[in-house]
């Protein structure tokens, strides 16, 4: 059962990063104005968002652990990432391993990571509002 789950996250997080990665790069070709965009740099760019998306979806398993409590599910959460993140910025060339690019890294994907969890805290909190007062009528 575990395993079917692992794998349709697999699925989906490869699916949505191959998505991402057309986004990416639809935005990119529109705003190069007229210049081409290599197969090299859109092979990086599909292969990375794919990894990403193979890493991110399985990871979010964490946050189904309910014995942990929400700030040790969200540790977990960002030192499984965190590396991936750093792996295939470094890979695909988007950014370099030095301590000045680590940090800066570092500190965009902690803001990113912060609003998207914020969000997304926001709206299960919104939910359950909703399920509550549901449950009181």
């Amino acid at each position: 059962m575990m395993t079917r789950i692992i794998f349709q996250r697999v699925v989906f997080g490869a699916v949505f990063g191959l998505a991402a990665a057309m986004i990416h790069t639809f935005i990119s070709i529109q705003t190069m104005e007229g210049q081409l965009v290599s197969y090299d740099w859109l092979n990086r760019c599909m292969r990375g968002y794919v990894i990403l998306g193979v890493v991110f979806g399985p990871a979010s398993l964490c946050f189904r652990i309910d014995k942990w409590s929400l700030l040790r599910q969200t540790i977990t959460h960002f030192v499984i990432i965190f590396p991936s993140y750093i792996a295939v910025n470094v890979m695909n060339g988007w950014s370099k391993l030095t301590g000045e690019a680590f940090l800066s890294m570092l500190f965009i994907f902690i803001a990113s990571y912060l609003v998207i969890w914020l969000g997304i805290n926001f709206y299960w909190r919104m939910k359950i509002k909703q399920m509550n007062n549901i449950l009181q009528r």
